[in-house]
């Protein structure tokens, strides 16, 4: 059972692409990413039900709870805002661990699509993190469920949060769940401002 829940995170990005990109297509938006960025998502894809298997004998057990699920998410949040701003902001680590990511045009295959730098300190982080404040290794694999879907939508033509981002690389820096941070510092291009810039 380990082994398939391990996996879920991975299975349930695998869905959100196929459902998004189905209808992609049907709107006449077909993805754009060579052979390479998508096998080299998979392959990011595999190493996830890996490391979460190897997490399982490190974290405590015990049923998804709705208030620790909402707080692993908004303390997921908080990491994916600060790396990826620090990201941003230091040219060696923007050369090094990100300029991968933003190396196509978002789309939802290549959400995942990250340096294997970037991949092993964020990844660390975030486990680090839910591990050292007591959270469940199911609620690290509930909330990494819900991340994978949300982050193939904000890689898709439908967002327009993320993709301002992508655009301008000063704004949105938060993702997958919230804007708190955004809209507390000052980096957050709402989704009517975003339209109305072209941002």
């Amino acid at each position: 059972m380990t082994i398939v829940l391990s996996a879920a995170p991975t299975a349930v990005y695998l869905v959100s692409v196929a459902v998004i990109e189905r209808v992609e297509r049907a709107l006449g938006r077909p993805s754009s990413s060579a052979h390479e960025e998508r096998r080299d998502t998979a392959v990011a894809l595999v190493t996830q039900c890996g490391a979460n298997a190897a997490a399982y004998s490190f974290f405590r057990h015990g049923a998804v709870a709705l208030l620790p699920l909402l707080g692993a998410m908004f303390l997921l949040d908080t990491i994916e805002y600060w790396a990826h701003r620090a990201m941003h902001a230091n040219g060696w680590a923007y050369r090094n661990m990100h300029a991968r990511h933003h190396s196509v045009a978002p789309e939802p295959m290549c959400a995942l699509l990250n340096s294997a730098l970037e991949s092993i300190t964020t990844g660390s982080l975030v486990v680090g993190s839910f591990w050292s404040i007591g959270l469940t290794w199911e609620t690290l694999i509930a909330v990494s469920c819900l991340a994978a879907a949300k982050t193939v939508w904000d890689h898709s033509h439908f967002s327009v949060q993320h993709a301002a981002h992508h655009r301008n690389s000063r704004v949105n820096f938060e993702q997958p769940f919230f804007h708190i941070w955004d809209s507390m510092l000052g980096t957050q291009l709402d989704e009517e401002t975003a339209r109305a810039r072209g941002t």
